[in-house]
C-alpha cells in the first residue's frame, strides 16, 4: 500500500542510510513517500544535479565518431531537460576541429542530424 512505502523502504536500510533515517524520523516523523524520495535523493543522490551535463560537456573524442557517439549516448540517456539543439551543440563541442567545422557550417537542429553529419565528414 502507498501509505506503507516509506516504512518498508526504511526497514531495509542499513549502515549510514539507517542512521540517517533514524535522525530524519526524530526530526520530522515518518515522512510521506514523495518527501522521503526527495530527501533520499538529496542525501544519497549525485552531489550536483548537473553532473551528467558536465560529463557530456567534457566527454573526450578518443578514436572514431562511432565510438564517441556511443559513449555520448550512454551518458545522454541519464541527462534530463536538454533541448534537441542543446544535445547537438554539446555533441559538436568535443569533435575534432576538422569534423566540427563542417558540421557547424550546416547548423543541424537535432542530435541525430549532427551525428549523421559527423559520421559523413569523418
Amino acid at each position: 500500500m502507498a501509505s506503507q512505502r516509506t516504512w518498508l523502504a526504511s526497514y531495509h536500510m542499513k549502515g549510514a542510510a539507517q542512521t540517517w533515517y533514524y535522525a530524519l524520523e526524530q526530526d520530522e516523523g515518518m515522512p510521506h513517500w514523495e518527501r522521503f524520495r526527495e530527501l533520499c535523493s538529496l542525501r544519497f543522490g549525485p552531489a550536483v544535479q548537473g553532473t551528467r551535463l558536465a560529463v557530456l560537456a567534457r566527454l573526450p573524442f578518443l578514436s572514431t565518431v562511432q565510438d564517441y557517439s556511443e559513449r555520448y549516448n550512454a551518458v545522454l540517456c541519464h541527462a534530463r531537460d536538454l533541448s534537441p539543439r542543446q544535445k547537438a551543440e554539446l555533441y559538436v563541442g568535443r569533435l575534432p576541429d576538422q569534423i566540427k567545422v563542417h558540421v557547424e557550417m550546416r547548423t543541424p537542429r537535432d542530435l541525430q542530424s549532427t551525428m549523421y553529419l559527423a559520421q559523413a565528414f569523418e
